[in-house]
């Protein structure tokens, strides 16, 4: 598959075309991040991203990490206020 880029590098039209291309998911990819996570992002600088399936065991892991995590949150917040958790 990518043998056939090679007979693409020097033609200019191709290449403006995955420019557009690489743009408009740039775009696409800071509405996410902004939706998703309240950040703004320009989508003209340089973006790493890294996106990786997680298995099953790490997933329930996160789970149970984000569990306890909650746990103590609702713990520290009834010490700070404890007639409002009651």
């Amino acid at each position: 598959r990518l043998q056939g880029l090679r007979e693409l590098a020097d033609d200019q039209r191709a290449r403006e075309q995955w420019r557009q291309v690489k743009r408009k998911r740039k775009q696409q990819l800071a509405e996410v991040v902004l939706r998703e996570c309240g950040v703004q992002i320009d989508p003209s600088t340089l973006f790493d991203v890294q996106v990786k399936r997680i298995h099953e065991y790490k997933r329930q892991l996160l789970n149970a990490l984000w569990l306890a995590h909650r746990y103590c949150e609702l713990k520290r917040m009834r010490r700070e206020a404890p007639g409002l958790l009651s």
